[in-house]
């Protein structure tokens, strides 16, 4: 609670330090999470980009940051955002399959292209272990987004054989 008020101080320097020891703390910190998606607003960019790095150390713990990453990408001073890419990477790659399929499919990620084609794609990483989101895959073939729709098609590649029969109608 403490690293969380923290993040309100007047004093930059406080705030990023606040970041940077719940980001040590990591899955533990996960009280922290609305917090951290309040600070990747904050009006200094060290502070934006230390929240994106210390959401991904937290890990799926932190399932519910998919949108708040996805507009921190946005950001206007740029320097947050590498690192929120590269949160929003630890925080996929560290999530199941299931979670996985979350990201693509919920209905709080429809407006977050980035994050969508990010889990299509670490699933795709994952081979033939996603086996069990080939259904969710398929859906994301007739996505909006040709992004997710190309990111799907890779994955259902990479999964090769262990898909077994399930690919979607009209595919090949």
């Amino acid at each position: 609670p403490a690293l969380s008020v923290a993040l309100k101080d007047n004093n930059g320097n406080v705030r990023e330090k606040a970041v940077e020891a719940l980001g040590k703390i990591g899955p533990a910190a996960k009280d922290a999470v609305p917090a951290l998606i309040h600070a990747l607003k904050d009006k200094d960019s060290r502070v934006r980009s230390g929240s994106a790095e210390a959401l991904g150390k937290i890990g799926p713990a932190a399932k519910d940051v998919g949108p708040a990453l996805n507009d921190a990408l946005k950001d206007e001073g740029g320097y947050a955002g590498s690192t929120v890419d590269r949160a929003l990477d630890t925080l996929l790659r560290s999530a199941s399959v299931a979670e996985l399929v979350a990201f693509l499919r919920g209905p709080e990620y429809q407006g977050c292209v980035y994050v969508r084609r990010k889990a299509a794609s670490t699933l795709g990483d994952l081979g033939p272990a996603a086996k069990d989101a080939v259904s969710a895959l398929n859906d994301a073939l007739k996505d909006p987004d040709g992004n997710v729709r190309r990111s799907a098609a890779v994955a259902l590649g990479r999964i090769g054989p262990a898909r077994g029969d399930h690919l979607g109608d009209g595919v090949l």
